[in-house]
């Protein structure tokens, strides 16, 4: 194998690396392979990865390059950058759905009763406010990784549409948040960010979005 042609497939497979890796990556933090933090700033490895392969295979030639060659190359440089770039800002979306589905329909209720036991607590002691630093009920593992738990919340309400404990646990980031919430839909749009949560039973919800 010539020395170009080396650099042709060098760059072929840094783009290949680099995008597969943009697109796999937010299932394997959903399912807490690997941190959500991980996951978010590969997103700069992968486009640097892509950009370097994109340079390679596009210097890269042996003789005059006639212009059809040229273009295929620069079209497969453009596919491979807007597959970093669309993974990379649908994301969240993305990570949502795979969160979901990791998560076994048996679980939610166990969840849902433990969040239910740490509002009414939080609301006797008169502290609303869960910290961080808290033990979190082992039935929430599915939900996070213990580091990126972020705290809650917890209180009573009193309404027509819904008397009862309300309460949030919040993981992740200022970039992408999400958790659980229990209590009225009134409720949880005070956490949800442009509606995107989705109910998991008939008193709670799963919420994502960008923390304020």
């Amino acid at each position: 194998m010539s020395k170009n042609s080396a650099l042709v497939w060098t760059g072929i497979c840094l783009m290949a690396v680099g995008s597969i890796w943009s697109v796999i990556a937010v299932r394997l933090s959903a399912n807490e392979i690997i941190p959500v933090m991980a996951e978010l700033a590969s997103y700069w490895v992968a486009l640097f990865v892509v950009i370097t392969g994109a340079w390679i295979f596009l210097v890269a030639r042996s003789g005059s390059m006639n212009p059809a060659s040229f273009f295929f190359r620069l079209l497969c440089v453009v596919i491979a950058l807007a597959v970093v770039i669309a993974a990379w800002h649908l994301s969240s979306e993305r990570f949502a759905a795979w969160k979901l589905k990791s998560i076994p329909q048996d679980a939610w209720p166990k969840m849902v009763s433990d969040l239910e036991q740490i509002g009414k607590k939080a609301a006797q002691s008169g502290i609303t406010s869960v910290s961080s630093q808290t033990p979190l009920p082992k039935s929430f593992q599915p939900l996070g990784l213990r580091d990126e738990y972020s705290g809650g919340m917890g209180n009573v309400w009193k309404s027509p549409e819904y008397t009862g404990a309300v309460a949030s646990a919040l993981f992740g980031y200022k970039s992408r948040s999400w958790g659980l919430c229990v209590g009225p839909e009134s409720f949880v749009s005070r956490y949800a960010h442009k509606g995107n949560y989705v109910r998991v039973a008939s008193n709670a919800f799963f919420f994502y979005g960008p923390r304020d």
